[in-house]
């Protein structure tokens, strides 16, 4: 068994203008290389980062070598994800990052965190880390309903007039999930709440940091201010 990590960077970047804002920078490299770095030191035993063909260039040049860059034409987030199957093993666990995320954990690396979680949670099919969300991403982001044993109740994509204050950013499955994933789905998050409807039982971890979602301009000026004012590296 092998932890695989998985990037989908095969958007077309619409909301920033054409920008591949996988690329945009921060502190050590780009978003990209950033999500990239942190899946390496959580444990993945490889990574495989999915690109529209415009981009593969510029993708390549900008990870570890000793990550996969894998072309693919693909309507949806979920699309790409099911593209990177063909190298994953049958007994593998998946580690899912957002290429264009940018966040930070007071505990450790995320990944590390949920994948010795998952370890002694031999039931969990999923396990999503979940930040606290600001009053700015309202809206924005995937919201995760938390009973009283960490089990997800429910995930809600991009509600603005929901109570719920934590949203996923990352994901980690056992082989079981892939058959929750659709190609229609826009993201992964509705195999999350497809699971969690069919009775599976996926967990939550809390991560206590901060979490940017820089598929808007608005959200990556946002953390670029953080950057400048020092509050986070």
């Amino acid at each position: 068994m092998a932890l695989i990590g998985i990037v989908p960077a095969a958007g077309q970047a619409v909301r920033m203008g054409g920008i591949p804002k996988m690329l945009l920078p921060q502190p050590t490299g780009t978003l990209l290389s950033r999500v990239c770095q942190e899946l390496a030191n959580g444990g993945a035993d490889r990574v495989y980062v999915g690109s529209n063909h415009k981009n593969l260039p510029l993708i390549e040049d900008v990870i570890p070598d000793k990550h996969t860059v894998y072309g693919v034409q693909a309507a949806t987030m979920s699309e790409t994800v099911l593209a990177a199957r063909r190298w994953v093993g049958e007994h593998d666990v998946v580690a899912l990052a957002m290429p264009d995320t940018f966040f930070t954990s007071r505990w450790g690396n995320v990944f590390q965190l949920m994948a010795e979680r998952l370890v002694k949670r031999t039931d969990t099919l999923a396990m999503a880390a979940v930040w606290k969300i600001r009053p700015d991403q309202v809206g924005k982001l995937g919201l995760v309903d938390i009973g009283e044993c960490n089990e997800v109740l429910a995930v809600i994509d991009k509600a603005k007039d929901s109570p719920l204050t934590e949203a996923w950013g990352a994901l980690m499955w056992r082989p079981g999930f892939w058959d929750y994933i659709k190609p229609d789905h826009a993201h992964v998050g509705y195999a999350l709440a497809d699971a969690v409807q069919a009775g599976q039982h996926v967990e939550a971890i809390r991560i206590e940091g901060r979490y940017w979602d820089c598929g808007t301009k608005d959200e990556y000026w946002k953390l670029c201010a953080r950057f400048l004012d020092g509050s986070v590296t």
